[in-house]
Parts: C-alpha cells; sequence; structure tokens
C-alpha cells in the first residue's frame, strides 16, 4: 500500500510539474543560475548548475536519468531541504538560497516492490517446468538493480543492491536443459556473465583487403550470326519500310582535314567579327560618354566665367572692399590705356592735344566719381569694424572638451562688455522717440559716472546738453551731430581698456610702451615710425621701402595694378601645399607682387600647353609632385590641365625632352630672381622646428577656423 500512495504521489507531483513548466514559459528570459549538490550518502552526490526558477522535479529527473545505472527502475526519489521535503513544483528561488549561489539538497531512496509485477513467487518457479522469466508480461524490462537479502554471518539477513547488465550479445549454450513442450531453453551457465574477450596478441588480424572482393567490368565484342530473309519463290516480304542507300564519293583523309580547317576559318572569320563589334561598340560609348562629359565641362566652365564676371560687374557697380576698388582704379587704367592709343592713331597736333585734355577731365570726374563710391564704403566698413569690435569683446570664453564638444562660459570681463556694446547699440539707433531717448541716456550717464575722468565727464556734458535740447523740443535732425559726438566718444571710452578690460586684447595699441621700441621702422614715403607689420616686402628687396598705405596711393596714382587675381592664386596654393602636409614654406614667404612678376615674366601669362591667358583659370601647380613647391617648381596651367598634370607618374616621359628642357629653363630664370628665397627657407625651417607642437584640441579648434574662413564668400 505504501507503494500504490508513493505513485499516486508521484502522478500528482508530475501533473503539478506540467502546470508550473506552463507557467514558467511566461517568465523572463533571462535568468540567474546557482550550484547544486545532491547528497545521497556521505559517498554518493551529483552536482549541476541550474537556474534559480527551476523547479525541483524537473532536478529530481534530471537526477534519475544520471543514476540510471545506480537506482532500480522501482526506486523513488525524494528531496529535501534542511530536512523538510520539497514538493515537485516548489521553485529554487523560493528556498531563499539565490543570493549565495550554492544550493544542498538530501536525496532519500525509497524501493516500491510492489509496484512492479515480477513474476510468480519464487518457490512456484522450480516447479512450473513452462515459466520463463518475465513471459507472463512482454512488456517486462528488468531493472538496472536488484534487491537481494541474504544471511550475514552474526546470523541475521541483510539486503544488498545487484548491479544488471543489459547486452544483446547472444548467450553460449554450457550446458541446460530444454522443455520439451515449449522448447524453452533453461541455461545452467553464462547467464548473467559477458561472453569471454579473445587475448589480444597485438596483431591486427582482421584486413580489409583479405575479407573484400576487387571486381573489374570489361567489355568483350563477341561474334554473333544473324539470318536476313529475302523475297524468293514461295515467300514474299514486304520492301515498304526499306531505306534506299546510295554510296556517296570516297573521301580521303586530306580532303576531311582540308574540309575540317575551312569550317574552322569560318567560325573564326564569325568569331572576331563579333569581338570587333564589341570593341567599336565600347569605343562609340566611350566617345560618346567623353563628348557628354566634354559638354558638360563646357557649360560648367561658361557658367563660372559668367558668375565671375557677374561678380566683378558687380564689385565695379557697388565697390566695398580695397580689392573692389582696386579692380575699379585697374579698369579706369585700361581704359585710359585704350583711349590713348586711339587718339594718338587718330589725330595729330591740336586735334590730338584737345582730346587729351578731354580724356584728362572725363578721367578727373571718374576718379571723383570713384572717391565718392569709396566715402561710402569707407562709412559702411568703419560701422562693420565697430560691430565686429563689439561682438568680439563681448564673446564667451570657448574651448574645446576632451569629447570634442565646445564649452563656452562668460567671465566678468564680458559680461562687461556685452552691456557697453547693448548700450552702444541704444544710442546708435535714430527711431526712438523723446522718451525712450531720456531712458538711453540716463543709462548711459550712469554707466560712465562710474569712473571719473576728462572723458566721463565731457560724456556726461554731452549727455545733458542733448537732454535739455530734447526737453525744449528740439527735432531730431538738428540732434544728429551732437548725437555722433556722444556715440564716438563712448566708443573711446569701450575701446579704454580700463572701462573695458576684454579691449586690450582687441586693440592694436599695446598697452605697455616699452612694446613700441621693438620692430619699428621709418617710411620713406610719409616719414612715419610704424611697426613692422605694415610694411609689405618683397623677397628681392634689401631695406625697407614704403608703408602699405604708400604703396596704395601710388599704385591708385600710377600703377593701378590689380593684385586679387594673385592674392586669390596665393591662398589657393597654400590650401594645396597644406593639404601635401610635406614641410612646404616657401609659398608662405611670397607676396602678391612676387606671383604676378612669376606669372607675367616667368610665365609670359598664359598656360604652357594650351596658351590660356584668362589668369581667373589658372593654377600654379607642382612640377614635381615629389618635391615641395617652389618658384623653380612650378607650372602655369588651367584647371583640367593641372588636373590630369597632377596624376602623372613621370612628367618627363609624359611631356617630351622640348618641352621639359623649356621648363627647366623657366625654373633657372625663377631660380636667379628668387636668390634669396632659399635662406629664408632654411631660416623659417629652423624656427618652425623650434615652436611647440599644437595639442589635439588646438588642432581642432584650427582645423574648424580654417574650414569657416574657406567657406566664408
Amino acid at each position: 500500500m505504501e507503494g500504490e500512495a508513493a505513485a499516486n504521489n508521484r502522478l500528482e507531483d508530475e501533473e503539478e510539474y506540467k502546470e508550473s513548466e506552463e507557467a514558467a514559459t511566461t517568465a523572463n528570459d533571462v535568468e540567474d543560475n546557482i550550484e547544486v549538490e545532491m547528497i545521497l550518502d556521505a559517498n554518493t552526490s551529483y552536482h549541476t548548475t541550474a537556474s534559480v526558477h527551476c523547479s525541483v522535479e524537473q532536478l529530481r529527473r534530471e537526477l534519475e536519468q544520471a543514476w540510471d545505472h545506480l537506482i532500480p527502475n522501482n526506486a523513488v526519489l525524494s528531496l529535501s531541504f534542511s530536512g523538510e521535503l520539497l514538493s515537485a513544483t516548489t521553485r529554487l528561488e523560493e528556498l531563499g538560497m539565490a543570493d549565495k549561489g550554492k544550493l544542498e539538497l538530501q536525496v532519500s531512496l525509497e524501493i516500491a516492490n510492489d509496484l512492479v509485477d515480477t513474476g510468480p513467487p519464487p518457490n512456484t518457479r522450480s516447479h512450473d517446468p513452462g515459466y520463463k522469466m518475465g513471459s507472463h508480461d512482454p512488456g517486462y524490462r528488468m531493472g538496472s538493480v536488484l534487491t537481494v537479502e541474504v544471511d550475514s554471518d552474526d546470523g541475521g539477513k541483510q539486503e544488498i543492491l545487484v548491479h544488471i547488465e543489459h547486452t544483446s550479445v547472444p548467450k553460449p549454450f554450457l550446458g541446460g536443459y530444454r522443455h520439451r513442450r515449449t522448447g524453452v531453453e533453461y541455461h545452467h551457465a553464462a547467464v548473467q556473465t559477458l561472453p569471454k574477450r579473445r587475448p589480444d596478441k597485438g596483431i591486427e588480424t582482421f584486413q580489409r583487403d583479405t575479407q573484400t572482393v576487387t571486381l573489374c567490368n570489361k567489355y568483350q565484342q563477341v561474334m554473333f550470326d544473324a539470318a536476313t530473309q529475302m523475297t524468293k519463290t514461295g515467300c514474299i516480304v514486304s520492301e515498304m519500310t526499306d531505306k534506299l542507300v546510295t554510296p556517296k564519293r570516297y573521301e580521303t583523309a586530306d580532303e576531311y582535314h582540308a574540309k575540317r580547317l575551312e569550317k574552322v576559318l569560318i567560325l573564326q572569320k564569325h568569331w572576331r567579327r563579333w569581338l570587333a563589334q564589341k570593341f567599336v561598340s565600347s569605343l562609340r560609348a566611350e566617345r560618346l560618354k567623353r563628348q557628354e562629359w566634354e559638354k558638360q565641362e563646357a557649360i560648367r566652365r561658361q557658367k563660372e566665367r559668367e558668375e565671375r564676371m557677374k561678380r566683378e560687374f558687380e564689385r565695379r557697380m557697388n565697390p566695398k572692399t580695397k580689392e573692389d576698388f582696386d579692380l575699379l582704379y585697374h579698369t579706369l587704367e585700361m581704359w585710359r590705356k585704350d583711349e590713348l592709343t586711339l587718339i594718338n592713331q587718330s589725330t595729330t597736333g591740336a586735334a590730338r592735344k584737345a582730346a587729351l585734355c578731354g580724356l584728362l577731365e572725363q578721367e578727373a570726374q571718374l576718379i571723383a566719381s570713384v572717391g565718392q563710391h569709396k566715402i561710402v564704403a569707407d562709412g559702411e566698413n568703419k560701422e562693420k569694424r565697430i560691430r565686429s569690435f563689439l561682438e568680439s569683446t563681448a564673446a564667451p570664453k570657448q574651448w574645446i572638451a576632451h569629447d570634442g564638444e565646445v564649452t563656452q562660459m562668460d567671465t566678468p570681463d564680458t559680461i562687461r562688455a556685452q552691456q557697453l556694446k547693448e548700450i552702444y547699440q541704444s544710442i546708435s539707433r535714430q527711431e526712438l522717440n523723446p522718451t525712450e531717448r531720456l531712458d538711453v541716456l540716463l543709462t548711459l550717464k550712469q554707466t560712465v559716472k562710474e569712473h571719473d575722468c576728462r572723458l566721463t565727464r565731457d560724456i556726461v556734458e554731452l549727455i545733458d546738453r542733448e537732454a535739455d535740447l530734447i526737453m525744449r523740443g528740439i527735432p531730431d535732425p538738428s540732434l544728429g551731430g551732437l548725437r555722433k559726438r556722444i556715440c564716438t566718444l563712448f566708443l573711446q571710452y569701450c575701446k579704454t581698456p580700463l572701462f573695458n578690460p576684454e579691449a586690450a586684447k582687441h586693440i592694436r595699441v599695446p598697452a605697455d610702451p616699452a612694446m613700441l621700441r621693438s620692430n619699428i621702422y621709418l617710411c620713406r614715403s610719409c616719414r612715419k615710425y610704424l611697426p613692422s607689420t605694415d610694411f609689405s616686402l618683397p623677397t628681392n628687396s634689401r631695406v625697407v621701402g614704403h608703408c602699405r598705405k604708400c604703396d596704395e596711393l601710388d599704385n591708385k596714382a600710377r600703377l593701378r595694378a590689380d593684385y586679387s587675381t594673385y592674392r586669390l592664386m596665393v591662398k589657393s596654393i597654400k590650401h594645396s601645399e597644406e593639404r601635401y602636409n610635406d614641410g612646404s614654406h616657401v609659398i608662405f614667404l611670397l607676396q602678391e607682387m612676387d606671383l604676378c612678376y612669376l606669372v607675367e615674366h616667368i610665365w609670359a601669362g598664359q598656360s604652357l600647353l594650351s596658351g590660356d591667358t584668362e589668369l581667373a583659370e589658372l593654377v600654379l601647380i607642382r612640377w614635381n609632385t615629389k618635391e615641395p613647391w617652389s618658384p623653380w617648381n612650378c607650372v602655369l596651367l588651367n584647371d583640367e590641365e593641372g588636373r590630369a598634370h597632377l596624376n602623372l607618374a613621370d612628367v618627363e616621359m609624359a611631356y617630351g625632352a622640348v618641352l621639359v628642357q623649356k621648363v627647366n629653363h623657366r625654373h633657372v630664370l625663377a631660380r636667379n630672381h628668387f636668390s634669396k628665397l632659399s635662406g629664408m627657407k632654411e631660416d623659417m625651417t629652423a624656427k618652425v622646428v623650434q615652436l611647440p607642437l599644437p595639442r589635439p584640441a588646438e588642432k581642432l579648434m584650427t582645423s574648424r577656423y580654417l574650414t569657416t574662413v574657406a567657406d566664408t564668400p
């Protein structure tokens, strides 16, 4: 009865286990594993790793599979923890040991002998000659372990476990008897023993070669007789299905091979024709592609030329910068030369003098018109410089962090600069009514009163004067001069480092007068002592000549040359040399006048290959791409020719000896004219080597600044 109760409990546990498995499928996919040790006795235990969501029934089944050779089939395993029997649906996480990572369970083994019918009693087996083990139950299978009760030495009874080895090897007959009616054999020996193994002699006695037969297939033509039935007397054979075979002319081997060669030649002709058609088709496609590309390039160049002419026309009509006025004066000089040539060719004597006087008057009028435009442009540029100065002083401090993000911070000095900038913008506005104007003047008065000096007293006096005039009802146009004086004095207030500390970093005149004593030179034209940065020195100059302003004035009066194109060419060369990153320094020593001499006198102002004279489309690139750029290692080409030249591996083989000799001659001329560049290059290289390398953050900031400058129109 105890065995039946255990079996019923086991069936109930299995049903609960199925329900628990269905519930476990909805659990989280990620499980925590712990180490489980199941102990049967002091010498027998089982270790495994299981999830904290695992049930006791799963562990029990895993233990039965692992101990299948140690426990009988009629044994029932039970698991307990701390002396308490565990239910089949109990999970490991409910035991409270999941946080320790290890769990110990006790295993109890119960033998249920009455669960399986093992046959009739032992005393009836010897009396029944027809009895055979398991014959009463065809589905019976003997367990792996049997419990045997034997007599002990002390006269008592002792139960031991007998392990059974299941084998399919047929047992040899070593004596016994056979039932006469049923034919069942009962052996007296070799019932539970394995067959005897032959001793190992150390020699391989079984080989595949001696146990297999090698098969070989061979075809053979055999002779056999065949009979043909013919029409004869008494026998008629139908001729409806017969075929008439006529022999052809005999063909010799030479004729056969000649015919075969002829057919091969025909095939080769068609094959070569197909290859030729394919090659011609590819050439045609490449030609069409090339024509389309040339068409698109022509359209692009035409658009660029039109855009460039449109920009130049806009610069001439509305000049704003120094380069615009240089272009305007250069255009005026070209017009004067053309008119002068026309007058000299068409008139003589008194008519020529009259025409020259008229030309001089027209030139004076045009110069006056250009001067008026320059006055307007100077006013606009002055306002832009003032706004730029105030914006730069009020800008917050910024730096690049380790993650690449730009961090900004306002300091007391920048906050002070922002307040002054807002006040200046307020007093510069013209659309304020009298009440708003008085409020702005009051704010300005309170700000400048923080410091007592002659400048602040003058500003306060002008503020009181304007406030009195506004209260008297004076119109705004009459107050324009007074307001302009207030703006000028307040701007001087903003540029003073004592009142605006940030201004010290943006003004040209240093706060320390001792710094003015170094790098000061005398201009031989205006007789002024100026810093070295105000002089433009060509590479072949020996003394300090005129300052930049005197050079500009002389250029406007006599030469009227336009260096804007050469200035753009210098920037283009600098950017290209920076991309090479091979230590090229010569281009950074050249001025616009030097490049003008190199283009106009050394290379005659035209492309070496096509003879193109459009300066806006010409570029000075490296002749030998493996060496740094220099006046004796460059060539003047247009954009398309320059891109093709940079892709050449060997320029001497590509251009030929005559063209290479011509280029070398011009390089010699350039080296002689710019002979001082070699020593300046070495001196500059030595100074650059002594400078510390920039940090990664400074490199990133510099690259962003260069990108911004390059993208600025």
